[in-house]
């Protein structure tokens, strides 16, 4: 049987890797909710339901048991990313980015957050 020190460690340790808590059903709810705590430490507050796989890049996704919806949902809807976000969208700062929609396309497009968020409907 491994002592509770063990458990701990294999927890962290699995938990930094993305892996379901080692002996999750043998520790006290104390503990196992301090580590899922960590879990969503780095996703966005209106995304905290997903499990987060990495932090950096940031890639998350949506628990099988929420996904009872025909659609789903924004705030339950995975995060991928291949690369890190640039600082200036942590931050919040969007002044001057653009979409660019070009290549092999009829019409070329470009549109500011403004205009996307002004020309397309939300849902």
């Amino acid at each position: 049987m491994l002592s509770f020190e063990r458990r701990r460690f294999l927890k962290t340790f699995a938990t930094a890797l993305g892996s379901p808590i080692v002996f999750g059903n043998q520790t006290t709810p104390a503990l196992v909710s301090r580590v899922r705590a960590q879990e969503s430490a780095g996703l966005p507050e209106s995304k905290q339901l997903l499990t987060l796989l990495s932090d950096r890049p940031l890639n998350a996704e949506t628990p099988v048991r929420l996904l009872d919806d025909a659609v789903t949902p924004n705030h339950l809807h995975f995060i991928r990313n291949n690369g890190h976000i640039p600082n200036r969208a942590l931050c919040g700062n969007l002044n001057g980015w653009q979409l660019t929609v070009d290549g092999e396309v009829r019409r070329p497009r470009r549109w500011t957050l403004d205009a996307l968020q002004r020309e397309f409907e939300h849902c």
